[in-house]
């Protein structure tokens, strides 16, 4: 990961970065699974778990028309 801090914006660099959690230094986010079920909606699913929809999507690779099915697998990535 590559990350730009332009001159001047950032007081203490060093200091921002230690305050990071591991994974968002690494990043790495924490992901759980999650087993879809009858009725479920991507919307629903993201409000359940605190992530955007389109975070659901990035997560999984699931274009803005891709279905999800009963019994399909989804990473939820983790909201800091």
């Amino acid at each position: 990961m590559v990350i730009n801090i332009a001159a001047g914006s950032v007081p203490d660099a060093g200091a921002a970065f230690a305050s990071l959690t591991a994974a968002d230094r690494s990043g790495t986010a924490e992901v759980k699974d999650y087993r879809v079920r009858a009725g479920d909606t991507l919307g629903g699913i993201a409000r359940k778990h605190g992530v955007s929809v389109g975070a659901l999507q990035a997560a999984n690779g699931l274009g803005e028309s891709t279905r999800i099915r009963p019994g399909q697998i989804l990473s939820i990535p983790s909201m800091h």
